[in-house]
């Protein structure tokens, strides 16, 4: 890989899976998806108990794989070695028993890390290339509209803590007379006083007494 390649990749990781696409200097784009826990999961072929042929969505470089864990139910085992040219890796230790024709491969980094070795197809032993990385995730988005996880604060403006109960008088049916609401996605709010001017300067920090 040339030192000086420049990479763009952008990445959403949603609550299962994360998309991802990479230009790299040449003006190649490349797609991929991947598991958000940071896992890809391909189709194999079991040749021998030590080599087997996988499917990939793409063919990256020889010997990329090396020293990535393989996941097989149970049994995990390193590669040792890959060929484009096959799509065969190797092993280290043999596979004891087949009980699917999907296995996992990863390297156990956060998934946007992940992702862009992937893309990249920058080994284990190698350093990133430059890359521009823009992230976007739906997974606090989930959290907060399924109510999981930890308790969520509204901090609002002094005078302004039912705004997002009144809301802008939208309702399904338009004529009913006993209109009920939904539960607000936060469980306690918080009026501070202004702080902000017109330009962006803070006027008053946010005390922690305040919390």
């Amino acid at each position: 890989m040339e030192s000086n390649s420049h990479w763009k990749i952008w990445i959403d990781t949603g609550g299962t899976f994360t998309d991802c696409i990479g230009t790299n200097h040449l003006g190649e784009t490349k797609r991929l998806k991947v598991l958000s826990s940071g896992i890809l999961r391909v189709k194999l072929t079991l040749l021998s108990s030590k080599v087997l042929k996988i499917e990939l969505p793409f063919k990256p470089v020889k010997n990329f794989f090396n020293g990535f864990q393989l996941t097989l139910g149970t049994q995990k085992r390193i590669i040792k070695n890959y060929n484009p040219e096959t799509s065969e890796v190797e092993i280290d230790k043999p596979i004891l028993k087949l009980n699917d024709v999907f296995v996992e491969i990863s390297t156990h980094e956060e998934v946007p890390v992940f992702a862009s070795r992937l893309l990249t197809e920058t080994s284990l032993h190698e350093s990133f290339p430059s890359i521009e990385l823009k992230l976007g995730s739906t997974r606090g988005t989930n959290a907060l509209l399924e109510k999981k996880g930890a308790r969520t604060a509204l901090i609002v403006t002094k005078g302004f803590r039912d705004l997002l109960r009144i809301g802008n008088q939208q309702r399904p049916d338009l004529f009913a007379l006993n209109i009920i609401k939904e539960d607000p996605l936060y469980t306690v709010d918080i009026e501070v006083d202004e702080r902000i001017a017109f330009d962006g300067n803070i006027l008053n920090p946010l005390r922690d007494e305040e919390l």
